[in-house]
């Protein structure tokens, strides 16, 4: 037998194309008791839609039976900041006490579970290198930024190269890397120096995970970074030590490139991230 379709009775759903004006109404009935939005995430969605990376999943904006909207303020929001219409669904009708539990009954998908989906191998290590380049293409050196999955997935897609990186980093010693740096850090390190000198990030990789180091002086600039990584006592959930980090890989880099026999590190607390020697320029976000 058929099964009969659900009814709501007095909740309607419509498809609109969602306007800034439109948005702007919309915002006007907003629940007094919403979230206050955050605007690095607006800033993300709006990104995404004037980058063209706008897509409906399915979530609706949602209002109640006293005409408040109680879920879309951030795409509201981001339509207004981007200037254009998307297409999304509209849900009116539901009852006030929805307004608690929004949110509550689903498990938001990790980027890294993103990655896994689409058959990507050490995923959490993948990810972090992939945020990191993608910060560094935007502009913002290599801090970790908020990025919407789509960007990631299309800067992935544009730089397969990171994947190889990422793998060729495990392969070639996850167990002692792990402990002296971050293992993403030194994907996206590695995926960037190929780029200008792929024998010489390899041998980057390889004698940080070697316990014999790097062929040549003790005073090499390479010999000089392990040296100082060891010395650190470096933990990772540290912020500033991984900053610190990767200003010395920067810098050992360089030494090596301009072929200097040793090399002296420096950090202050703010100082903008070195320029890469032999990277003339850097690719564009897309």
């Amino acid at each position: 037998m058929p099964t009969k379709p659900a009814t709501f009775p007095g909740v309607t759903i419509t498809q609109v194309m969602l306007t800034p004006t439109m948005a702007q109404q919309f915002l006007n009935k907003n629940h007094p008791h919403n979230r206050k939005p955050s605007p690095e995430h607006v800033a993300v969605i709006a990104k995404d839609i004037a980058g063209g990376r706008w897509l409906f999943e399915g979530s609706p904006i949602r209002f109640d039976t006293t005409g408040c909207m109680i879920d879309g303020q951030s795409r509201c929001l981001a339509v207004i900041k981007a200037n254009k219409a998307v297409p999304l669904a509209v849900v009116r009708g539901l009852a006030p006490e929805a307004f608690d539990i929004i949110d509550r009954t689903t498990k938001l998908r990790s980027f890294t579970e993103i990655l896994a989906t689409r058959n990507y191998s050490h995923t959490h290590n993948l990810a972090t290198g992939l945020y990191l380049y993608t910060a560094f293409l935007g502009g913002m050196g290599l801090r970790r930024q908020k990025t919407s999955p789509a960007l990631l997935l299309e800067t992935l897609e544009a730089n397969l190269g990171l994947s190889d990186s990422c793998n060729f980093v495990h392969d070639v010693g996850k167990l002692p890397l792990q402990h002296l740096v971050s293992m993403g850090a030194i994907t996206a390190f590695h995926y960037i120096f190929s780029q200008i000198n792929k024998p010489l990030a390899d041998e980057l990789v390889k004698g940080l995970s070697e316990p014999t180091g790097f062929k040549g002086p003790l005073t090499r600039p390479f010999n000089n970074l392990k040296h100082k990584l060891h010395s650190q006592q470096v933990k990772m959930s540290n912020t500033r030590r991984r900053i610190e980090q990767m200003h010395f890989i920067i810098q050992a880099w360089n030494a090596e490139m301009k072929g200097k026999p040793t090399c002296r590190f420096s950090y202050k607390e703010g100082d903008s991230l070195p320029d890469i020697e032999g990277l003339q320029g850097k690719p564009t976000q897309p």
